[in-house]
């Protein structure tokens, strides 16, 4: 499946999160492109690693879109992108944090946001919104990054397709250079 994602969208760079025990994991996110891999064990340090290495190599900044993938459940994908979210806000970007777990996600919830307006809110809207609105219209989490999450109602997830979340990034590309 991640050979898939990452065909369709050649230009953002994926992070795998993987645990130790896992080692065969990170062969294989090499193996179908995946940008980098963090290792959860090694925390903090591989994460600051990983992020110079996408600085350097221009992945990050001017509009990019950083996606994170785990193995499994419980690896820290989410804590991970929060973190690395936090990083690029505090080197000076402008940072859009998007859960695109539509089902089970909760990275609003797990920053301390409210997420009103809610992902499913933009999704639905994007198209007929200035990017001005767009971005003024997210919640702000106190280190400056703009979180889309979900919310507890899960009555419009259905609705939702790829064309959505795929204008969606490409507004948010443009809103956050």
């Amino acid at each position: 499946a991640m050979e898939d994602v990452l065909s369709a969208n050649p230009n953002i760079p994926v992070l795998a999160i993987v645990e130790e025990n896992n080692i065969s994991f990170s062969g294989v996110a090499f193996s179908v492109g995946c940008a980098d891999v963090v290792f959860r064990e090694e925390g903090a340090a591989d994460m600051k690693r990983a992020i110079d290495s996408l600085i350097e190599r221009g992945k990050v900044g001017n509009g990019r879109v950083v996606s994170f993938v785990g193995g499994k459940g419980g690896v820290g994908t989410t804590a991970m992108a929060i973190n690395f979210a936090a990083e690029i806000a505090n080197r000076g970007h402008a940072v859009a944090l998007v859960d695109l777990n539509l089902y089970v996600g909760d990275v609003a919830q797990a920053v301390g946001t409210v997420p009103e307006p809610s992902l499913n809110w933009f999704l639905q809207k994007t198209e007929r919104m200035s990017l001005e609105s767009l971005k003024g219209s997210a919640p702000v989490h106190a280190r400056g990054m703009h979180v889309f999450g979900l919310t507890e109602d899960l009555t419009t997830i259905n609705t939702i397709g790829a064309e959505q979340i795929s204008r969606f990034l490409a507004a948010l590309k443009l809103a956050y250079k």
